[in-house]
């Protein structure tokens, strides 16, 4: 059985990771994101890039990061930790620096991710994306695809009703318990795009906090490069390679989910969010972005 799991190993290695790593390139670079393609990149408005720069003026003016009206609807608990992190990754004092800007080639979202006993956490995933998908419909449109001019205020008031429902079961989910010691995770430097001021070679930031830390501790790992392919192969085969032939223990069953935010900061220092990711930040940029 070993041998036969070792032969297999090599075998992936030369016909299937061997061939791609080459593709990416003579860098070394294989775990980079390249450029996104053409369809799928955002302008990047100066009025929608909070740089650390912008960060420093903001306080110079005696003012300070804070959320819009509008965003209250995201979890107070996760308000702080998001403020924290980007009080974090703004701080220019940081070398290197964990992000060009706050814009939707960089850093504009984060992963709530909570783990707990029983089916509560999927129910409440289910219901997130069951809402979304249903209400989309009914209104004659598909949550994935992007606005337009045409059903762009339709499309505005279905995103914000979903984020205070979203909000309402996230919050929920933290004051029963069911997030306690949840890890909220971000990573920067998203398209490694060179037009939009990032360089193509810069690894990304991984950021993590634990979730109602009142120190707001942000722990930072950069990006490495990668292993040998048949190094993390074998590293995967590993538990395959062990048996037992105790019986194993019956344990309660436990669910996870991760809950998917986006953000954006304005000049004026104000923090807008929504849930999901990408698609969510058109309700502040508008169609063309």
């Amino acid at each position: 059985m070993k041998q036969s799991l070792a032969l297999l190993g090599v075998i992936f290695h030369l016909f299937v990771l061997a061939p791609q790593a080459g593709a990416a390139g003579a860098k070394g670079y294989a775990l980079l994101r390249q450029p996104a393609a053409a369809s799928t990149l955002y302008n990047v408005r100066p009025e929608w890039n909070f740089t650390a720069k912008d960060y420093m003026a903001l306080k110079a003016r005696g003012g300070e990061l804070r959320f819009s009206e509008r965003s209250l609807w995201f979890p107070a608990e996760l308000r702080q930790s998001l403020l924290g992190v980007l009080q974090f990754v703004l701080d220019e004092r940081l070398q290197p620096s964990s992000t060009a800007g706050i814009n939707r080639m960089d850093f504009y979202h984060g992963h709530l991710i909570c783990t707990a006993k029983g089916y509560g956490l999927q129910e409440i995933s289910q219901k997130i994306y069951s809402d979304r998908e249903s209400t989309f419909a009914r209104a004659g449109l598909k949550w994935f695809e992007n606005p337009t001019k045409k059903n762009y205020r339709v499309w505005a008031r279905i995103t914000d009703k979903l984020d205070r429902s979203a909000g309402l079961l996230v919050g929920a989910a933290i004051a029963s318990g069911l997030c306690d010691n949840a890890l909220i995770q971000f990573h920067t430097f998203e398209y490694n795009n060179t037009d939009h001021g990032v360089g193509i070679h810069s690894f990304r930031r991984h950021l993590s906090m634990r979730l109602g830390d009142p120190q707001n501790q942000v722990v930072r790992k950069d990006e490495e490069p990668p292993k040998d392919p048949l190094d993390e192969l074998n590293l995967s085969l590993k538990p395959l390679l062990s048996f037992s032939d105790e019986p194993a223990e019956p344990r309660e069953p436990e669910t996870t989910m991760m809950f998917n935010f986006g953000f954006l900061i304005d000049q004026s220092g104000v923090i807008h969010m929504t849930e999901g990711s990408e698609l969510g930040l058109h309700r502040f940029t508008g169609v063309n972005d």
